[in-house]
Parts: structure tokens; sequence; C-alpha cells
């Protein structure tokens, strides 16, 4: 006989599709009934399991809880003296070394030129980063208001750490200024770092602390600076829409420290895919549908933030000839974008099909669909075509179902990678496939659309900063998360039973907890009556809901009712 599956007290389905046969759940003896259901020979068993999984369950999560107070008394309050004593560091750093850029008026250079060249730009990926990452990342059903609201508190500190990172290595260290001249295409810079550290936020959602989380990410933020430099002015590579310096990067970086929080110890088992708070409900995934389209749509103007126009350094024009191709940059930076996303979309919703025996998954529609967009980041400001840049979206959507389907089950079982969004699927192998079309494709460009004199040394500079970006993210990543697990947690990971579930962080509404704590009262009682009484379905949901009990605690009563009633009809009542 088969093992029962796990059942999600959220939504009533099971955790993986090979429990239900690929078919869906139904009720009072139909056919198609979940296979633990049809071949059970006890149906009093499926009465009293859930029981003794919940209390347990419950039990073990306040002991984790309480069990972590004990031995870090100051967790709770470090995240708030931590951005206390972060936030007064940036704000006095930015009184000493940063100021206004000096614009050149007679020239045409005004702060309103730069207004017009670039704010519908910045307030565009400004909506990507603190709206669509962070409702992509709420689709983990008890991690939705860390996924929202530590989004927007990270995105903010990075942006405010980025500015004079970015700033001190471009213009003081590079350029020999004496100060931060601050202007808006180092704030869109700011913002692409928010970016980057939002996807390395992906690799260990729920699996960090908010307090380790912070300082991950500002340590992060100075590896960012030095590689975006090294990119763009050492090996001057093609990364327009930093599929290199955004994408790679913060994948890699992520990766890397969630190998080492994980520790390998049963990260497989324990802290991955096989978690029971590791996962979504139907509601959460419509909220994370909200990030993917938010993410899709303003996508074009991600990659064509900062291409197309003079480059403005302190109000000094550092573009002599305004050629061609930096004519033409930004309107093909939007245009193969949106019709690499369009071959992304496409893809994904065909093989998401075909794999799933004619059901789509919705983790390949939130994340696949947008392959796309990081795979023409490097080459969107080149000449591919209307449909090459669609054919290199289907490819990159195909990659990226493939990885959520195949490479990362196989990276969590030989490894124990846990990851946690799938970044890797989605950033990771799609930016680094983006990449390699990049320099292929560079050999057959005009030199004005190049960086380097011909397409064979544009293609080798391009796999050197492909290298380059790999080894400092995994070394940064790899380094950065040994520290914070060393400082924050004396040098363990946290217990299994109080990843992905944000409610010892968090103040809840009252009567949330009371509610769930009454019905594990109640739960004798309602057994008893359930067993007894053979009552009609919507009787004990009508009883609950008076007792005005949330939702995702209606399908225990119902699972036993649904069991009572089998038991009746097959003899198996008292």
């Amino acid at each position: 006989m088969s093992q029962a599956p796990a059942i999600d007290l959220e939504d009533g389905r099971p955790h993986g599709a090979e429990a239900w046969d690929s078919e869906p759940w139904s009720v009072h003896g139909s056919a198609k009934q979940p296979r633990h259901v049809r071949q059970s020979s006890n149906a009093e068993a499926h009465v009293f399991v859930p029981i003794a999984s919940v209390v347990s369950c419950r039990e073990e999560r306040l002991k984790s809880m309480r069990r972590f107070t004990e031995e870090n008394p100051r967790a709770r309050f470090a995240f708030s003296w931590s951005l206390l004593g972060l936030g007064t560091i940036c704000i006095g750093l930015l009184l000493g070394l940063a100021t206004y850029a000096d614009f050149d008026l007679e020239n045409g250079d005004t702060p309103g030129e730069q207004i017009r060249l670039y704010y519908n730009f910045f307030s565009d990926v400004s909506i990507m980063v603190f709206v669509g990452f962070g409702f992509l990342m709420t689709f983990l059903r008890k991690y939705s208001y860390s996924a929202v609201a530590l989004n927007f508190c990270a995105s903010s500190l990075v942006c405010a750490m980025a500015v004079l990172c970015v700033g001190a290595v471009q213009q003081v260290w590079a350029e020999g200024h004496d100060r931060i001249r601050v202007d808006m295409p180092l704030l869109i810079n700011a913002l692409f770092s928010a970016a980057s550290a939002m996807i390395a936020f992906g690799a260990v959602i729920g699996k960090t602390t908010p307090t380790q989380l912070t300082w991950l990410l500002v340590l992060m933020v100075p590896i960012y600076s030095v590689n975006l430099y090294l990119i763009e002015n050492v090996f001057e590579a093609l990364d327009t829409g930093g599929a290199l310096v955004v994408h790679m990067f913060g994948a890699y970086f992520g990766l890397s420290a969630s190998l080492v929080l994980t520790r390998f110890r049963h990260a497989s088992e324990q802290q991955g895919s096989k978690h029971p708070d590791n996962g979504a409900s139907y509601v959460s995934d419509i909220f994370a549908m909200i990030g993917t389209l938010m993410l899709w749509v303003y996508w074009p103007s991600f990659n064509g933030a900062l291409v197309g126009v003079p480059a403005i350094v302190g109000g000094v024009s550092t573009t002599n000839t305004y050629t061609e191709a930096a004519h033409s940059a930004q309107f093909l930076s939007v245009v193969n974008t949106f019709f690499s996303l369009l071959g992304s979309t496409l893809a994904t919703f065909a093989l998401s099909g075909l794999i799933g025996r004619g059901k789509k998954n919705m983790v390949h529609v939130q994340n696949c669909t947008l392959a796309g967009g990081v795979a023409m980041g490097s080459a969107c400001a080149l000449r591919v075509s209307p449909g090459g840049a669609m054919l290199v979206g289907m490819l990159a959507g195909a990659i990226s179902v493939w990885g959520f389907t195949y490479a990362a089950p196989f990276l969590q079982r030989t490894i124990g990678l846990t990851d946690t969004c799938g970044v890797h699927n989605l950033h990771g192998m799609p930016a680094l496939f983006g990449a390699t079309v990049a320099a292929i494709v560079s050999l057959w460009q005009n030199e004005d659309y190049l960086f380097h004199a011909t397409g064979v040394q544009q293609l080798a500079w391009q796999f050197a900063a492909i290298g380059a970006t790999l080894a400092m993210a995994i070394a940064g990543g790899l380094a950065s998360g040994c520290v914070i697990i060393i400082i924050t947690n004396r040098g363990r990971p946290l217990d299994a039973d109080i990843l992905f579930d944000d409610s010892m962080w968090w103040l809840f509404e009252d009567g949330e907890e009371t509610a769930e704590t009454l019905l594990l009262l109640l739960l004798p009682l309602l057994l008893l009556l359930l067993l007894l009484l053979p009552l009609p379905l919507p009787l004990p949901l009508l009883l609950l809901l008076l007792l005005q009990l949330p939702p995702p605690l209606l399908l225990l009563p119902t699972c036993l009712h649904e069991a009572a009633w089998m038991a009746h009809g097959t003899g198996l009542g008292v």
C-alpha cells in the first residue's frame, strides 16, 4: 500500500503531483479520489493522523522558536539595531562624501534634461525592484509578510549603500574625483544593485533571520560594485541590460550563501523542497503572479535604462561622437527585450503543459516566462533581428523550465543546494546563456556596436567577463555566508522547524493565534461528534465559520468529516 502524501493545510492539496496521479481531488467515493483514500483499508487512520500531525508540528515549531530565542536573546532586536546603525553610517558617509552632480548648462546638460532622459526609466526600474521582486516571492504561504516587507526594507538599504560604493569605485577611485557626484545614472545603478540583491535574497528566503539577510546583502554591495567596474571598464563586456552584473552575480552569490547556510546537513530533506512550509497556496500563487506581471511589463525599461544616451559623470559627457549604434541602442534594447519575453512566455506555457501531461505548473508560469528578459540583458543593444530575439527568448524559457524540472532537484539531491525561489533557473542559467549569445552575435556586428575593435576580441573578453563574474559571485557568497552565520547564530544553521515561517518576526492581528489554539482545544469534542454523527458536509464548516476561524484551518475538520462519512459508508464507523 502506498504511503499517504502530506496534506497541505492551506489549500488541501498534497505535496507532489505524483500523490494524485495527476488527477484532481474529489470527495464522497469518486473514482478520482486520492490514491491514499482509494487504497486504504482503515479510514479511521485518516482521522487521527492529521490531528497528531498538526499538534506535533505546532509543538515542535514552538519549541524551536523558544530554543532559538533562549540561545539568541538579542535576536529579536538585532535587526532593528542593525538598521539604525547602518542607516546612521550611510547618513554620515553621504554628508561627508556625496554631493549633487555639476551640470554644464551652456552645453544643454541640465537637471531637467537628465530628468527627461532618465526619470521614466528610473520609475519603471523602481517598480520592478520594490513591487515586482517583492510580490514574486510571496508564493511562500507562511512567509509572505517577509517576502514583501523585507524586499522593501533591504532594497532601500542596498540603494543607499550602492550610491556610496558604486560612486566611490567608479568616480572617486577610478576617475579621481574628490567626492561622489549623485546624478540619475548613479541612482539607476543603485537600483540595479538592489535588483541583484533581491535575486540573492530569493535564493536564501525563508532560511535566514532578518538580521542575517540584512548583513548578507550589506556584504554583497561592495563586491557587486567592484565586479560592476571590472565588467564595464576593464573587460568592456556587452552587458547593457545587466545579465552579468545583475542577474548572474546576484544568482550565484545567493546560491553560494545558501549552500553555506544549509551547511550540507540534511539540506535536501529539512531545508529544501521537502520542508512542509516550503510551498504555495492558491492565494499566494495569485499574489506571486502580480510580481511576475509587473516584472514582465517593465523589463524592457530595465534593459534599456542606461543605454542610448551619452554617459554623464559629474555633469561631463563622456561620449564625444554620437554614433548610429548609440542612437539606436535604446530602441533596440526595448524591442529586442519585448520579443524575447514573448518567446519565453510561449515556450514556458508549451513546455510546462507537455511536462505536466497537459497540466501547467504555476511555478513555471511565475518564473520561466521572465527568462527572456534575463537572457536578452547582454545582447539587447545589438542587431539580432526581431525573430532572433524571440528565438533567444524561447530557448531561455526552455532552459528555465528544464532547470526547475530537472536541474534543481538534481543539485538538491547531490550537493544539498537549496534554491527557494529558483534563482538559478530564472537568473543564473538564462544569464549565462544570454551572455554567450551576445559573445557569438558580436562576431557579425558592426564595430560601432562593440566595445572592442573586432568581434573576435569582443567574444574573448565576453567569456573572460563571464568567468570573472562567476568567480567573484561564488567566492563572495561563500565568504559572506560564513561570516554572517558565525557572527549571528554561533556557527550553526537555523532549526528546520522554524524555516519558511515568519510568525516569529511579525505581529499578527488579535485573534489569529487564539483561534488556532481554540481549534486545537476543541479537536477531541469535534472528533467525537464527527464520528458519531455523520452530518451533512456544510454543517461543520458553518460551525467553524461562526467561530470566525481563519480559512486555512477549515480543511482539518472537513477531512475529519470526510473520513467519518467514509467510515460509516463502509461499515467501519463506531
